[in-house]
């Protein structure tokens, strides 16, 4: 994609983005994980730090496809675009032409 800034763009673009969703994925899991030891435990009376990190951590996960699901998209826009300028027609053109040997047939493109 070297010879297409747009597509490369477009292509780094979705690997960020698919980064940062895997990233706030694995927090979300970290902060639902960790409210549930905490209710474990039961320093808490009250459900109040359960459902903050139950809340925060669904947050987290539904941000977390959110970035996946655009990145990937930014991905296959990439490749489509490089994949189009791949496939612009070639015009060739087969001929009679004369060489040193006599008569032969030529392939112009």
């Amino acid at each position: 994609m070297v010879n297409n800034t747009d597509a490369l763009e477009l292509y780094n673009s979705g690997k960020n983005l698919i980064l940062v969703g895997d990233v706030s994925g694995y927090v979300g899991l970290g902060v639902i994980v960790v409210a549930a030891i905490v209710e474990k435990q039961g320093n808490f009376k009250e459900n109040s730090a359960n459902m903050v990190g139950l809340v925060s951590g669904v947050a987290l996960l539904a941000t977390s496809m959110t970035f996946t699901f655009t990145g990937r998209s930014k991905i296959k826009k990439a490749v489509n675009r490089y994949n189009s300028d791949l496939n612009k027609p070639v015009s060739y053109k087969i001929d009679f032409g004369i060489n040193q040997n006599g008569i032969a047939l030529t392939l112009n493109f």
